[in-house]
């Protein structure tokens, strides 16, 4: 501080030698400590203020087949541990069932339980979280797409949530898909949900209390609206087909189409100019129409006479001699 003091007294000396006012001096000495200032690191400044961003990390199952990694699509970091569980008493002589289940604990200590799942027979696994709970998403052996859910109690809302179902959809007795129907509601109806569980959200509207299934649901209004207009242009496209196609029908003339004639297998029609030079063809002569068949007569002869001869022993026998057309004789006893 001595130091500047003098530092200062010399450039007042001097200043004022030049002809420089006190004020002049004071100003350069502050506009010097201000560059001072402004050349300190910024990395100095903000010691100690930045924090360090979260990684959220996928899931590692650890198999005896191998590894599993879930892609991780939430906010937390879990823990998996995939183990055995006993399955309930059998009668004896029957095979003991395993079960396996998988436990991915948050990073809260939170334990979210799948029972009965095989992660090494899961393709493309991605692990959501929805109000609170768990759900694995992956392809079967055939692709075809499958949810496991967490096995945990209903929770009650803090507080109803309005929403919208996005499709058709059965308003159920229970949580269950065998479950009674109690109304099937329909694209963008409003309900209030006051509760959810695995794969369910319990909602209340119009005196009903029932549950919707999850993937049928949701907060995202914007997203309804748009699909509600989707499904009016879309029924308005059908009825204005259906109206065209109803006109066509009324009006509609089906013009005569003409069709050259079919030349029988292995007979080709010769060039009109080549028709035309050739003389036509007589028409071959028909037969005479021949009379009527005639009726065949008989060449065997007829009988033409017939006459008895009784025998003279009184026994009633005797023979007729028969005369034929041709003048032969025959006899025949009686």
């Amino acid at each position: 501080m001595k130091k500047k003091m003098v530092s200062i007294l010399l450039a007042m000396t001097v200043m004022s030698a030049a002809g420089m006012s006190t004020s002049a001096v004071w100003a350069a000495d502050a506009s010097a400590a201000e560059a001072t200032v402004t050349e300190v690191p910024a990395e100095q400044t903000a010691e100690g203020t930045e924090q360090e961003e979260k990684v959220i990390e996928d899931v590692k199952i650890t198999l005896e087949s191998g590894e599993v990694t879930i892609k991780n699509e939430t906010e937390k970091n879990f823990s998996a541990e995939y183990k055995k569980q006993e399955a309930a008493e059998k009668q004896e002589g029957d095979a003991a069932e395993e079960i396996w289940n998988l436990a991915l604990t948050d990073e809260e200590g939170n334990v979210h339980t799948f029972e009965n799942v095989s992660p090494d027979k899961w393709t493309e696994p991605s692990v959501a979280e929805e109000y609170g709970f768990l759900y694995v998403k992956y392809k079967d052996a055939d692709g075809k797409e499958q949810e496991a859910l967490e096995k945990a109690e209903e929770k009650a809302f803090e507080q109803e949530i309005t929403m919208y179902v996005t499709t058709d959809v059965n308003v159920r007795k229970e949580a269950s898909k065998e479950s009674q129907s109690l109304k099937v509601t329909s694209l963008g109806a409003e309900w209030k949900a006051v509760a959810s569980i695995p794969g369910w959200i319990k909602v209340e509207a119009d005196g009903i209390s029932g549950y919707v299934f999850h993937s049928y649901i949701t907060e995202d209004k914007a997203k309804v609206d748009a699909l509600v207009q989707e499904k009016k242009a879309a029924a308005e496209a059908a009825a204005a087909q259906a109206a065209a196609q109803a006109a066509q029908a009324q009006t509609y003339y089906e013009e005569p189409v003409y069709q050259e004639p079919v030349q029988p297998a292995g007979q080709t029609e010769e060039p009109s100019e080549l028709r035309a030079e050739q003389p036509e063809e007589e028409p071959a002569e028909q037969p005479a129409e021949q009379p009527a068949e005639q009726p065949v007569e008989s060449t065997e002869p007829v009988e033409v006479s017939r006459q008895a001869y009784d025998d003279c022993d009184g026994s009633g026998h005797g023979y007729y001699e028969i005369t034929y057309s041709d003048g032969s004789v025959a006899y025949e006893e009686y």
